[in-house]
């Protein structure tokens, strides 16, 4: 009797333990307006100038206690690839209210705008959330005959952000803004005494 007492105490004690590492994702699922950097092949240099205005969106994953980072217009020198998405990362949360994420495999993505194939995953190492403000690291290694061709180093730092307020879906934007095509942002509207070249204008490029 004291036997399977003992084997019942056990048995529940797994279960609530593995109930209460469910962390309730609601409140970090939002849309997160970043500064966007990105570096390649070397990682992100301290004096690195970031896009501002990319939208990250984290979604509920389709488990409990997981959710979807969204990245949208993800781009490198001014023209928009496409988007990366990565599904159902696992959310820890500690008694200071600081979410981070549980490590995963990289997961294959597809940036079907430039041909693009690679294999991309949070950096859980540095990737929180706290306060209602996202900054995130996204490992990205560009593919190429399935062979590893070259790292591609993401952050994104918030600067506003919906997250907690409510029901969050999927809004696909166009990047807005005037680049160069090394990606240094110029403003929201092409000068008219921009020297003459070629410029991405809202995610299209255009010859001035």
């Amino acid at each position: 009797m004291k036997k399977f007492l003992l084997s019942l105490a056990v048995l529940f004690t797994a279960t609530f333990s593995a109930n209460a590492q469910v962390v309730d994702t609601k409140p970090i699922c939002g849309t997160y307006t970043c500064d966007f950097y990105l570096s390649m092949p070397d990682p992100i240099p301290d004096d690195l100038e970031p896009i501002p205005g990319t939208p990250v969106q984290i979604l509920p994953g389709e488990e409990a206690g997981t959710i979807n980072f969204f990245l949208q217009n993800f781009s490198m020198s001014g023209q928009v690839l496409g988007d990366v998405l990565l599904k159902n990362i696992k959310v820890q949360c500690d008694a200071e209210g600081k979410y981070t994420f549980v490590e995963h495999d990289a997961q294959r993505v597809e940036l079907p705008a430039a041909g693009i194939v690679a294999d991309a995953k949070l950096n859980c190492a540095t990737t929180y959330v706290k306060n209602g403000k996202l900054y995130a690291d996204v490992d990205i290694v560009w593919i190429m005959n399935d062979v590893p061709v070259s790292p591609i180093y993401v952050r994104l730092i918030s600067t506003a952000s919906t997250a907690g307020i409510g029901e969050v879906s999927v809004n696909r934007t166009t990047r807005n803004g005037v680049y160069t095509l090394d990606g240094r942002f110029l403003g929201n509207e092409l000068k008219a005494n921009a020297p003459k070249g070629v410029y991405v204008v809202n995610g299209k490029k255009i010859l001035k």
